[in-house]
């Protein structure tokens, strides 16, 4: 009766677990799904409408921002909001994590999409993983071995493939293409280090409302040095794909990824969030009408296998650590 006992505790335990695992996955893939969708969205506004990278990258942040700011001002308050810009050394962290980070990742990678393609710009943004990887190996911060050195090694064979997608003599993408999406990665390697202290003391949500916010706005004081301005396209279809890219692509994306860490370990989160930039070439494919030859998938991959295992081996590997001691 005892043992009968125990293993129904056991099920009892386990099965919300179960649950949880299922809600917490169902939502980040969702996220995955909506952010892929919303570079697919980009590029249709980019090629069939001649929107620019910069109208887009401007209402993306502010838009997004306001609506985070509000979120964290109804959960925290008033004070709490501003509370960044109580101490210089923060209120200077936090703007160039705005310029650096937040505007030079979303510019660059709308630039990228804007010359080439949505799911060739999101794979080349999937190099951080092992620029974050070659970073720390510089500093010291992370001894890297065998297995590690050869995912940075295939996520670099994976690009070659990609960037080539069957052309053995030139590149099947623009070069600008190529060249913002590899300044997407190191923006995005940038975006995933430097902040780590400003999330820890404000959060999330506060950290990316502000970043996205004061981002758009410096965007927006540069736009008439560069003899640009603000244009929209004011048809349906444009604008409910630019409020795709605003609310779903960013805002309901960001909200599922951070949602789904309440019932996931953030590494398992991070690499079923991989599955954003296969969303965007399943969309390419289908909406798209984009053509993938053999190497241009094989490219897809080896780079998705490259981040799964920079992701994976040192959780891994610190698991065994706990289990040991």
């Amino acid at each position: 009766m005892q043992i009968e006992s125990e293993a129904t505790q056991t099920m009892i335990d386990v099965e919300p677990q179960k649950s949880q695992t299922w809600i917490g996955t169902s939502a980040v893939l969702t996220a995955a799904i909506f952010w892929g969708l919303s570079g697919t969205a980009a590029q249709v506004l980019f090629q069939t409408y001649h929107e620019s990278p910069f109208t887009l990258a401007v209402i993306r942040m502010l838009g997004s921002g306001i609506v985070l700011l509000i979120m964290t001002a109804f959960q925290k308050g008033m004070r709490f909001v501003f509370l960044p810009f109580f101490q210089r050394n923060t209120t200077v962290s936090l703007l160039i994590f705005a310029i650096v980070g937040m505007l030079g990742v979303q510019f660059s990678y709308l630039s990228s999409i804007r010359y080439g393609n949505a799911p060739t710009a999101t794979f080349l943004q999937y190099l951080c993983p092992a620029m974050v990887s070659a970073y720390l190996w510089i500093r010291g911060s992370n001894k890297m071995n065998k297995i590690q050195w050869a995912a940075v090694g295939l996520a670099l064979l994976g690009t070659y493939f990609l960037v080539r997608n069957g052309h053995p003599y030139a590149f099947a993408v623009p070069l600008d293409c190529i060249v913002w999406g590899v300044i997407s990665a190191l923006t995005l390697a940038f975006y995933t280090i430097y902040p780590v202290q400003l999330l820890h003391r404000f959060g999330s949500l506060l950290v990316t409302g502000w970043s996205m916010l004061l981002g758009g706005f410096c965007l927006l004081i540069i736009l008439p040095f560069l003899s640009l301005s603000i244009r929209v396209v004011w048809r349906p279809l444009p604008l409910m794909l630019l409020g795709f890219v605003v609310f779903a692509g960013t805002l309901l994306a960001f909200w599922l990824y951070i949602f789904s860490l309440t019932h996931l370990q953030p590494q398992v989160a991070s690499v079923l969030a991989s599955a954003e930039p296969l969303s965007s070439a399943l969309a390419g494919v289908f909406f798209l009408q984009l053509h993938f030859a053999f190497t241009g998938w094989l490219g897809a991959f080896c780079i998705l296998t490259a981040v799964f295992i920079l992701q994976v081996y040192p959780f891994r590997k610190n698991m065994k650590r706990k289990v040991n001691f």
